[in-house]
């Protein structure tokens, strides 16, 4: 959990590039490990919300797209009603309504 934290302190400092980094560590760890698949799901929708901060939707919906499927497995609803959020924040913003 250690290097998501560091990751969302990084975020917090708007140096998105940095936190980027965080999360791509902590995919790879979790990736290693059993029943990880909300870890995961999570860093992969927090590199997403850092692209779209970043002003770089498409980005970000390539790796929100990625993350999408992991959520219904999570057994989280919360989680998962997030990410949808964040998600359908994803599509307006680049004008897929119907979508959003």
């Amino acid at each position: 959990h250690t290097l998501n934290y560091i990751g969302l302190a990084y975020m917090g400092l708007s140096e998105r590039q940095k936190a980027i980094g965080f999360f791509e560590q902590a995919i790879q760890l979790w990736k290693t490990l059993p029943d990880s698949t909300l870890e995961v799901a999570n860093c992969l929708a927090n590199i997403g919300l850092c692209h779209l901060s970043q002003n770089e939707p498409q980005k970000a919906l390539i790796v929100l797209e990625q993350a999408k499927p992991l959520f219904p497995h999570t057994g989280t609803n919360t989680e998962e009603a997030l990410f949808l959020n964040s998600l359908g924040n994803v599509y307006s913003g680049i004008g897929r309504i119907q979508e959003a």
